[in-house]
C-alpha cells in the first residue's frame, strides 16, 4: 500500500485545489493523474499513470503507466509518497469506478 503523505511526513504548505484529471472516454479507461512527492529529492510533482485498476487480492492500487519525477525518472511505488491531493485524486477514480 502507498504510504500516506500525512503519515511520513509533517503536513505543511499550502493545500493545493484538488486537479484529478479524468478521461473516462478513452476506449472506456479511467485516465488520471496523480500527485505524488518523491523520497530521494523531496520534490512533489503530477504523473500521469494512465489507466488505475484496483486489485481485491493485492493491497495497492495498479498503474498502466510509470512513476516518473521530473528530477529523479522513473520511480517504484515505494520510492513515492502519495501526497494529501494524491490521496484525493486516486479516491475520486476508484468512487468513479464501477
Amino acid at each position: 500500500m502507498l504510504p500516506l503523505h500525512s503519515e511520513l511526513m509533517p503536513s505543511g504548505g499550502i493545500i493545493k485545489e484538488a486537479r484529478a484529471t479524468v478521461n473516462e472516454e478513452a476506449l472506456g479507461k479511467t485516465m488520471a493523474e496523480l500527485n505524488f512527492q518523491c523520497k530521494k529529492c523531496e520534490r512533489e510533482f503530477d504523473c500521469d499513470v494512465g489507466k488505475i485498476s484496483f486489485p481485491v487480492e493485492e493491497d495497492r492500487p495498479r498503474f498502466e503507466k510509470e512513476i516518473v519525477c521530473p528530477r529523479c525518472g522513473i520511480l517504484s511505488m515505494d520510492e513515492v509518497w502519495l501526497t494529501e491531493l494524491g490521496q484525493t485524486q486516486l479516491g475520486a477514480v476508484f468512487m468513479s469506478a464501477e
